[in-house]
């Protein structure tokens, strides 16, 4: 199974995770401040169609929720970050992938064991996780990790099955 992990921000975060590996990832800086927001947007679409086109079909993607940022983040921020999902959203759309919208307070429970993990805490715990991966940053890292929760997810919903090779969805398609 291969999954597509988002951490949308203007330092946005991704990484993909092939079966229990995390196989590509990095961090694209979005000039959000330098460029209009539709070119922003056309920018990270385009971006997302060149991890498809590297990594070949994708399962599902999954991202960090923009509804459950903290209160102190300031207003502009949840908004560039609701643009940003949603435009990973019509591009997951348009390839008819699901996306999977995660907690981050869980997410970050999940990696480290503590709902207000540090960015350090989280990149210290991808590390370890994963020691073969360089990473850039701690989006990069918390791509991984929203990745990670997000096969996690699909597991205790009972729609992740470990298979010969490396599992399949199922019910996904409501009857």
């Amino acid at each position: 199974m291969k999954i597509l992990g988002l951490d949308p921000a203007t330092k946005f975060g991704w990484a993909v995770l092939d079966g229990e590996q995390i196989v590509g990832g990095g961090t694209w800086k979005l000039l959000w401040n330098k460029q209009p927001a539709d070119e922003v947007l056309a920018d990270l679409q385009w971006r997302l169609e060149q991890v498809k086109t590297r990594f070949g079909a994708l399962d599902i993607y999954a991202f960090e929720s923009a509804r459950h940022m903290p209160i102190n983040n300031a207003k502009w921020s949840i908004a560039v970050r609701s643009e940003l999902i949603a435009a990973a959203r019509l591009w997951g759309f348009k390839h008819d992938l699901e996306g999977l919208e995660l907690d981050i307070e869980e997410i970050k429970r999940h990696a480290t064991g503590h709902a207000r993990a540090k960015k350090s805490m989280m990149v210290g715990a991808a590390e370890r996780r994963w020691p073969k991966v360089t990473w850039t940053d701690d989006n990069h890292a918390d791509a991984a990790w929203i990745a990670d929760f997000g096969r996690a997810t699909l597991r205790q919903q009972g729609r992740f099955h470990e298979g010969q090779n490396e599992g399949f969805l199922t019910g996904l398609i409501e009857d």
